[in-house]
């Protein structure tokens, strides 16, 4: 999932033309959150992705849209 999450970040970086974070490990949760709680973070998540994806342009719309789908199957993957 990690992994997934960096290939996005570098790829909306090249889209916006800045530098990705140097980690991803500072927006990651607390130790201390729950599975439930990261999975509602990931789906919340998701559905932001999946609104901004209908309204930005062509290029962002299919990587957001990306994002969006990959999103959704990590929701189900922390069932």
């Amino acid at each position: 999932l990690g992994d997934d999450h960096k290939a996005h970040a570098a790829e909306l970086a090249r889209l916006i033309e800045t530098t990705p974070p140097p980690s991803a490990a500072a927006s990651a949760p607390a130790a201390d959150s729950t599975v439930a709680e990261l999975r509602a973070a990931v789906q919340k998540a998701q559905r932001t992705a999946a609104t901004v994806a209908r309204t930005a342009p062509g290029d962002r719309a299919a990587l957001l849209g990306s994002i969006a789908a990959c999103r959704a199957t990590h929701v189900e993957a922390l069932r």
